[in-house]
């Protein structure tokens, strides 16, 4: 939001949410790879300099939400996560694992990114889901500056996601 708060909105009171605690200064480096070993550092006031803003952390509930779709949906024994390939996303990825992993282990993770997959793959493997896939949207944003790779630049993915998929949509 840099960009903003040296233009636009210079000197306008705003609140910025976000899922993760922590942020780190290398994101073009590695924005398309793997993450770095040491960990990001903190969002801190310092890195908001002297803007008028004020941070907010909500969290990614991931365990609590994997908890709520299985108690809605009895019959739930694969989780598919749909990402894209932007930094968050990464993040979110790691996270979810992580948390299948130590508390869902019989759980099947489908992890549906972009441009891992396209819209199309993407819309097509979510109708051929049954009552047995539980549904977790979390971003499918073309961060790519050609668009030519199946995203539909207009289209509401979450609606198309919605209607393509036999189960609940979880966000």
């Amino acid at each position: 939001c840099k960009p903003l708060f040296d233009s636009e909105w210079k000197g306008v009171p705003t609140i910025i949410c976000h899922a993760q605690e922590h942020s780190t200064s290398d994101i073009p480096d590695i924005f398309d790879v793997a993450l770095p070993v040491e960990e990001p550092g903190e969002i801190s006031p310092r890195q908001l300099g002297d803007y008028n803003v004020t941070s907010i952390h909500i969290p990614f509930f991931i365990k609590e939400t994997i908890e709520l779709m299985q108690n809605l949906m009895p019959t739930m024994n694969k989780l598919a996560f749909i990402s894209d390939n932007r930094f968050i996303c990464t993040l979110a990825r790691k996270q979810i694992e992580q948390v299948c992993r130590e508390h869902f282990p019989d759980l099947e993770l489908m992890q549906l990114t972009y441009p891992a997959i396209g819209t199309e793959t993407l819309l097509k493997s979510l109708s051929e889901y049954g009552q047995e896939a539980g549904v977790l949207y979390y971003s499918w944003i073309n961060t790519s500056s050609s668009n030519n790779s199946g995203y539909y630049p207009h289209e509401r993915i979450h609606n198309l996601i919605a209607d393509v998929s036999q189960t609940p949509v979880f966000t």
